[in-house]
């Protein structure tokens, strides 16, 4: 496979060392596909009837690879693979032998669930993915065991490769009738038909249907190890290049006539060191090196090896680079040779009899910029023999070049030279809006935009877009994405009251909400609870006739949630009257000569406590009561003492509220001056009057 595409000169691969981003040049992160935005509105009521819309992201493919076989394939933002051209082998994967111009879906085949596609390569008649579980699977031809599964049978569903003991991938890479991979650490292998070469396993051996490792250049650690015809060449950690096998044309760089059955390094100056290499099938081989030139050697016909010549040149030789240009990839094709520059611009040179170099000229000797769609750049670039793949800078798949078997994906599927890069993207056709398990209504689609009613539901929905694209059922979910209801709110908090032994009190509260929020009103041992559901306690308001201090609070429940209004302490008093002297009513009582004055006894519940004890008590009559005092005022008894005056107090105490209103269920917190809901409360006045009498007697 011939990969254009910007590489990192460093101890991983190259593929490893690209950012998974939104263009993901080479598919070795894949991302989750998803709605392409959050639905618009993101909220509605429990009713439904809201209309929502958003946009259908589509399958947008993320690497390509070309083949020599006349087929292509790529990866998906979906984490599958899809390929499209010849498949009289199965080299499509698609489960049959038939030839399709349209990108198909790879059928899964021996993947196992959940591993998504990493990258493709496409070889001659075989495909090889590498799956997000570090494995490599194939499909296609395999008459020398280039699937590498162990036996020479054909597929047309992905097979799983025999890989060795404890070992993972990160590369792949299909040549003709031979594959090969990189794995994670740091080793070498190929199976199928290749080179005699050094291999651990069999030195002699030249044809293998499971991998076989390799011994690698000086020992180094490998970044790319590049197939081709009779042909392997290696970049290294370090950045040297290595080739060995079939050396006609002076292929391999070491001068003419001499073929390696191990590998050798071609003649470049010693401070030159490279990034990426292309092996064209059989004619010539292309380097990127880490300044971003392009060397060159093997046949130079029709100008392809970009020295300004239409001779071949044995030995390595720099490419005319344009003033001004980085290249940053190259790859090499039978006859003509792309390379792509820092700035996503492409330029070409050799021969474009297919119209692989564009609408151009040719042969070409020198690069020159070839003419792309206007406001177009490209991310990747993968050229094989005579037809084209790339990656645009947003987002789509172009091809061009010749159209045999399908090939270009576009529809056609003829013996002409198409030169003019388009588009293979499938529209993404929409055919239900879930939110939840519940499909909206009134489906509707403009371009990539869809619009739906929202039905009715309550709660935070995931929104999920099922379509169609590249004759494939797809769904796109956002989670989270549609907000239906509100929580519920107190609006009203309880209010506290006096509460008198025997009395009853009723307190009131309320809440909003949608749905309609539920009351359950609460009692608790203390304002953190724990607390009890009072029985039929489900209305606005409540009574109650407390027999001891309680808590109280108003629980509001709905669909979304549930909060609690303040909690109100209620604080049980005593009718139990105090004695306090009463004098006839003729009589005004003899103040008792003190630093504050005696109490007069009258209707009124006040009294004023007295301070300081008066030196000398002053006797009193019987008690009597005071003619027409209130039935609800406490009465006065004398009590004589030697030490103090008798001083009146009040009956009863005030409810005191207490907490913090809108707390959620489960949140303890100190009581407060709010509450939930509306509750009466009242108590026996016979409980507790000795105790609360005794208490507030003073001697």
């Amino acid at each position: 496979m011939n990969v254009i595409s910007p590489l990192v000169p460093s101890g991983r691969s190259r593929i490893a060392c690209l950012v998974a981003a939104a263009l993901i040049v080479l598919g070795l992160g894949v991302p989750a596909i998803r709605a392409a935005a959050v639905p618009t509105p993101d909220q509605g009521p429990t009713a439904g009837g809201t209309s929502v819309s958003d946009v259908v992201p589509g399958v947008r493919f993320t690497q390509v690879s070309t083949g020599v076989g006349n087929s292509m394939a790529a990866v998906g933002t979906d984490g599958r693979a899809y390929a499209w051209g010849e498949n009289a082998h199965g080299q499509l994967g698609v489960g049959d032998t038939t030839s399709t111009s349209t990108p198909r879906l790879v059928e899964v085949g021996a993947m196992p669930a959940g591993v998504q596609v990493k990258q493709v390569s496409v070889g001659y008649e075989h495909l090889l993915v590498l799956g997000t579980d570090g494995r490599a699977y194939a499909t296609g031809h395999n008459d020398r065991g280039q699937l590498g599964d162990g036996t020479t049978t054909d597929s047309s569903t992905l097979v799983p490769v025999t890989m060795p003991d404890g070992v993972t991938f990160n590369r792949v890479e299909a040549g003709f009738y031979v594959s090969s991979a990189i794995a994670s650490n740091g080793n070498s292998y190929v199976w199928g038909s290749f080179p005699k070469l050094l291999s651990s396993k069999d030195p002699d051996s030249s044809r293998s249907p499971a991998p076989v490792r390799i011994a690698t250049p000086g020992g180094e650690s490998l970044t790319q190890l590049a197939p081709g015809t009779s042909i392997f060449m290696a970049v290294t950690k370090s950045g040297k290049i290595y080739g060995w096998g079939d050396n006609t044309w002076g292929k391999l760089g070491i001068g003419v006539g001499v073929d390696l059955p191990q590998p050798a390094q071609p003649q470049v100056p010693d401070d030159v060191t490279f990034q990426q290499v292309s092996v064209s099938q059989g004619i010539s081989t292309l380097a990127l090196d880490t300044k971003g030139n392009v060397w060159s050697w093997g046949t130079g016909w029709g100008g392809v090896l970009g020295t300004g010549a239409d001779t071949g040149g044995a030995l390595p030789a720099k490419a005319k680079t344009p003033p001004g240009v980085t290249f940053t990839s190259v790859s090499a094709a039978g006859t003509s040779s792309l390379a792509l520059a820092s700035d996503g611009t492409l330029y070409g040179w050799g021969s474009a009899n297919r119209g692989e170099l564009g609408d151009v000229a040719s042969p070409q000797l020198l690069p020159i910029k070839l003419p792309m769609p206007a406001g177009l750049t490209f991310t990747q670039v993968d050229d094989r023999q005579t037809a084209v793949a790339a990656i645009g800078s947003d987002g789509r798949p172009y091809t061009w070049g010749w159209g045999a078997g399908g090939q270009l994906g576009n529809g056609i599927s003829d013996d002409d030279a198409h030169p003019t890069p388009t588009t293979i993207d499938s529209p993404a056709v929409v055919t239900r809006v879930l939110f939840g398990d519940t499909p909206g209504t009134g489906l509707a689609q403009t371009g990539d935009r869809w619009s739906v009613n929202a039905p009715a539901g309550c709660g935070v929905q995931d929104v999920t877009a099922d379509y169609t694209q590249y004759g494939a059922q797809h769904s796109a979910v956002t989670k989270g994405g549609f907000t239906q209801g509100t929580a519920p709110q107190v609006t009203v908090q309880p209010k506290g009251s006096s509460v008198d032994d025997g009395a009853t009190v009723t307190l009131s509260a309320a809440a909003t909400g949608d749905d309609t929020p539920t009351v359950q009103w609460q009692q608790g041992t203390s304002a953190q609870g724990p607390w009890t559901d009072i029985a039929g306690a489900t209305q606005g308001s409540l009574t109650l006739t407390p027999t001891a201090t309680t808590w109280v609070r108003a629980l509001f429940t709905n669909c979304r949630g549930s909060v609690a209004s303040n909690v109100v302490e209620l604080s049980l008093g005593s009718t139990t009257p105090t004695p306090t002297p009463t004098p006839s009513p003729d009589v005004t009582p003899t103040p008792t000569p003190a630093p504050s004055p005696s109490p007069t006894p009258s209707s009124s519940p006040t009294a004023s406590p007295s301070p300081t004890p008066a030196p000398t008590p002053t006797p009193f009559p019987s008690p009597t009561p005071t003619p027409g005092a209130s039935p609800s005022a406490p009465v006065t008894s004398p009590q004589p003492s030697s030490s103090s005056t008798p001083s009146p107090t009040t009956g009863g105490k005030a409810a005191r509220p207490g907490g913090i209103g809108g707390v959620l269920v489960g949140t303890g917190g100190t009581a407060d001056r709010s509450i939930v809901g509306a509750v009466t409360l009242g108590a026996a006045a016979a409980v507790g009057v000795g105790a609360f009498a005794a208490r507030r007697r003073r001697h």
